[in-house]
């Protein structure tokens, strides 16, 4: 199961309701059978990071958020939005790379 974004207000910090909020995640997915729990962690965040960790959360990859403007497109190249029809070739794709499996969240 995927979780995020989740955020404690500022003011809140230190209270253990990051603590608390995690936990009740951990429960939500295991009440439904799900393997695992996967999250995104900003690594400049380092109280979230200690809290994860000593929640049982290991760090696997390295995700870099990048962004960009729109071209005009690569010659020859055609590109169209993704349809119902490519989930189970999207899942093949995405296991194969990172050996995960998303099926679900990608047939969403």
């Amino acid at each position: 199961a995927g979780v995020g974004p989740v955020s404690v207000r500022v003011d809140c910090g230190d209270s253990g309701v990051g603590r608390k909020l995690m936990e009740a995640v951990a429960q939500w997915a295991a009440d439904r059978k799900a393997v695992s729990l996967r999250l995104t962690q900003m690594a400049s965040n380092l109280k979230s990071f200690s809290l994860y960790a000593s929640l049982g959360y290991e760090a696997k990859v390295q995700v870099a958020m990048m962004q960009g403007y729109a071209n005009a497109g690569v010659p020859g190249i055609t590109v169209r939005l993704a349809n119902t029809e490519d989930s189970d070739a999207c899942a093949r794709l995405h296991h194969r790379v990172t050996g995960e499996r998303r099926d679900v969240q990608i047939a969403k």
